[in-house]
């Protein structure tokens, strides 16, 4: 799924399809010496479903992105319920695999309903190649910015499941 598309409409109706939840989580990065490429976060079902790979494009991002300091974006994304979880992610082009997590983060997609994970925040410096991964809590932030896009998405549906550093 690349940064720049959603894959529900403005109208989305969290309840309207079966077997179905949202996921919600923010994603932001500081670079050093304004070198940004590209970013890949990796989520897969631990019930046996797919993988989905969520991408940051360097030059989409700086086009568009949703706050400063740091750049970010909001990312929601329709989901068959179930487990999930965060398994690792990828700076590219300079790092060909996956960097793995110490240990893959988990959460659950509700049907009829939509689950913020928190913002997932990179730190890149690549000269050096040193590399930070933080899950920070950004709800105040991202769950007003979600609102205003989903306007049949009610508060009460939003569940909060702030995944562990």
């Amino acid at each position: 799924l690349g940064c720049a598309t959603a894959n529900v409409g403005k109208d989305y109706v969290p309840n309207s399809v079966l077997n179905r939840g949202l996921l919600i989580f923010s994603m932001s990065v500081v670079v050093e010496d304004n070198y940004f490429q590209h970013l890949r976060l990796g989520i897969r079902s631990t019930d046996g479903g797919g993988k989905y790979i969520v991408e940051l494009l360097g030059h989409s991002l700086r086009a568009n992105a949703e706050w400063d300091s740091p750049t970010g974006r909001l990312v929601y994304l329709e989901l068959p319920q179930g487990k999930y979880e965060l398994y690792g992610w990828q700076y590219w082009p300079n790092h060909e695999c996956c960097l793995p997590l110490k240990a893959p983060r988990e959460f659950t997609v509700i049907e009829g309903r939509a689950t913020y994970i928190g913002n997932i925040h990179f730190t890149v410096s690549p000269r050096s190649e040193a590399y930070k991964f933080e899950i920070r809590d950004m709800s105040e932030r991202d769950i007003p910015l979600l609102m205003s896009r989903l306007p049949n998405l009610e508060p009460s549906q939003v569940n909060s499941e702030i995944l562990e550093q």
